[in-house]
């Protein structure tokens, strides 16, 4: 909501605070108003001295009820949870993974990712191979995954002229 405020804002030469918050109240409507004056403003207890404006208050104090807060062992959970579908190449699986941990705490993402990849990888052929590799990292994983889905590309073509 803010982000709409700050766009509309933007287009004036000259907003002050109080009428950045009034034009978000009014933006947003009556059940906003009437929500925010039920919430209190998480500031001083989370950023100790505050020298925030009375719009940017407003705004964190929305953020504070709105923003979804994450269920870490759960999130955990889905990530861990997620296979490599039906026709989906492992680059796609990475995307896919890169994508859901961007919201985690992971300390070491590529590391997770790769792990991620060799469990639930569908072909078990390629976790046997990126198993028996040291060192690996997930642009190596890449590499292997790309090469060993270009070979059974191509073997699988060849068959099907055969036939």
């Amino acid at each position: 909501m803010a982000s709409i405020v700050s766009i509309l804002y933007r287009s004036e030469r000259s907003v002050n605070d109080a009428q950045k918050k009034a034009l978000l109240f009014h933006t947003a409507g009556i059940e906003l108003q009437e929500l925010y004056e039920t919430l209190t403003d998480p500031g001083t207890d989370t950023f100790g001295e505050d020298t925030a404006t009375e719009y940017e208050k407003t705004v964190r104090t929305l953020n504070a009820y709105f923003v979804t807060k994450l269920n870490e062992p759960y999130e955990r959970h889905v990530f861990r949870s997620m296979t490599q579908q039906d026709g989906e190449t492992v680059d796609q699986f990475i995307a896919r993974l890169r994508k859901l941990a961007q919201s985690y705490n992971f300390l070491h993402p590529d590391v997770d990712i790769r792990d991620q990849v060799i469990d639930k990888c569908r072909s078990s052929v390629l976790r046997r191979k990126l198993l028996g590799k040291e060192n690996l990292t997930l642009t190596k994983v890449q590499e292997v995954a790309r090469a060993m889905e270009a070979v059974d590309l191509q073997a699988k073509q060849m068959g099907e002229q055969r036939e």
